[in-house]
């Protein structure tokens, strides 16, 4: 009886340690993203006080300074939004609704039509595609988007 009761203990004990490894590995990625969406915040900051900065964002080339620096506000916003995303600091449903708000601004919405491609093609798993799909249902919602792609399939 007491090689038995001594054997169930032993096994709850590793059971709770591989759990609490398991939490921590967790927890230090998301401590790991954070980081790098603070540290990417605050480079993006440089760039938007700094037009010099600009090159290290050839895509922005073409842009006047007001359009740079608002692109760039916007995807500081959605750096943001994707951490709190992928942590579940906002839930899907919440989220659903800041996508909506920001699509309800004209310029926003123009600054996801041509983020969009780039955010699809750099999701790197579901959290990142369901992410994405929440503001292309606002997109689409907002402005009966045609070309708007399902991210599900």
């Amino acid at each position: 009886m007491k090689k038995k009761m001594l054997v169930a203990t032993l096994l709850a004990a590793a059971a709770v340690g591989v759990a609490c490894l398991a939490v921590t590995s967790r927890q230090h990625r998301e401590r790991c993203l954070l980081a790098t969406a603070a540290m990417h915040q605050r480079l993006m900051a440089d760039q938007e006080r700094d037009a010099t900065l600009a090159a290290m964002s050839p895509a922005l080339d073409s842009c006047t300074e007001e359009q740079r620096v608002h692109t760039l506000h916007c995807n500081r916003w959605m750096v943001l939004w994707t951490s709190q995303f992928r942590t579940r600091v906002v839930a899907p449903g919440a989220m659903h609704g800041v996508a909506v708000d920001f699509m309800a601004n004209p310029r926003n919405a123009e600054f996801w039509k041509k983020a969009r491609k780039v955010r699809i093609a750099e999701a790197r798993d579901s959290t990142d595609r369901e992410f994405v799909e929440i503001f292309e249902q606002a997109y689409r919602a907002t402005f009966r988007s045609p070309d708007c792609t399902n991210l599900s399939s």
